[in-house]
């Protein structure tokens, strides 16, 4: 194995290292270009993932531009990656693909990607595809498996028959990511929530106060 190909496998099994290296975001303070370095909760967050995670957390606290940071990773790096984004309404839908979209345009290196509609990237290099659709859509998986999964402030959703859909069109083994702040007891969330801290889903719990 060349020295470049140990040196991608690196980054590829920790993808911190190239968002932290590579990334910038803009900073929700001072409204700057940043260099994407973690924060505590994201550090803390990124040490105890696992496969399927389930984060209830404050708002801003930057976690869907993590997740959607990892995401976009695996599509430059990694071949026939499928990730989709879900949101709750089209004005998030969209600001979670503006996001991702100045994240990428901003790397110090080209990447062969085109916009293949709305809302999708498409990665000729790796045969990846980035999609962010909104809750409720028809046919969330658009013809093909997906791979990576991110359902953006998930306790807001209102049609569990569309959550059913989207999970069920991961493949084995998918990357699962359910990030949201809360809504009420006693909502499909709450329940899925409580079930998730009894172990009784696949995900596991992650939980960040306010304070």
């Amino acid at each position: 194995m060349g020295s470049s190909e140990a040196v991608l496998n690196t980054i590829r099994s920790d993808k911190s290292k190239f968002i932290q290296t590579c990334f910038s975001i803009i900073d929700g303070d001072s409204q700057k270009v940043v260099p994407f370095v973690f924060r505590s909760e994201q550090a803390e967050y990124w040490k105890n993932k696992t496969l399927c995670d389930e984060i209830l957390k404050p708002r801003k606290r930057g976690f869907s531009s993590l997740i959607g940071a990892e995401f976009l990773c695996a599509c430059i790096l990694e071949e026939n990656v499928n990730a989709v984004v879900v949101s709750h309404r089209d004005e998030d839908t969209k600001e979670l693909f503006k996001r991702v979209h100045w994240m990428l345009k901003s790397l110090p290196f080209p990447v062969n990607v085109s916009e293949a509609g709305a809302g999708h990237l498409r990665f000729s290099d790796t045969n990846s595809n980035f999609k962010t659709i909104t809750a409720g859509a028809q046919d969330p998986g658009r013809g093909s498996d997906i791979t990576h999964l991110h359902l953006s402030e998930r306790s807001f959703y209102s049609n569990e028959g569309f959550l059913a859909a989207v999970e069920g069109a991961c493949v084995k083994n998918a990357r699962r990511v359910i990030e949201t702040t809360a809504n009420g007891f006693g909502t499909p969330f709450h329940k899925h929530w409580l079930q998730t801290k009894r172990g009784e889903t696949v995900y596991k719990d992650h939980f960040f106060p306010w304070w």
